[in-house]
């Protein structure tokens, strides 16, 4: 399957099955980027959250890691798109 990020940066099959010849732009790229970046905080926190609901020690770890990020990840990558131009 075809991600969004594969075919911002160029990968997307034509109609032939071969890879376009499209030639991706700095903000495509930037907009790839950004998409990758948003996918591993958000699968970080899903991760956590899942190992948080857990009521053995399992638990604790998902507990103590959001704990401990409180929010902070979030914060970053909020922070790196509003201060993009």
């Amino acid at each position: 399957m075809t991600t969004i990020q594969d075919r911002l940066r160029g990968g997307e099959p034509d109609n032939s099955g071969r890879l376009s010849m499209h030639v991706p732009t700095k903000l495509e790229l930037e907009a790839a980027d950004i998409i990758d970046a948003l996918i591993l905080v958000v699968k970080w926190y899903g991760e956590q959250a899942r190992l948080a609901r857990l009521i053995h020690s399992g638990g604790d770890k998902g507990r103590h890691k959001l704990s401990a990020d409180g929010g902070k990840k979030a914060v970053v990558i909020i922070k790196s798109l509003e201060d993009k131009p």
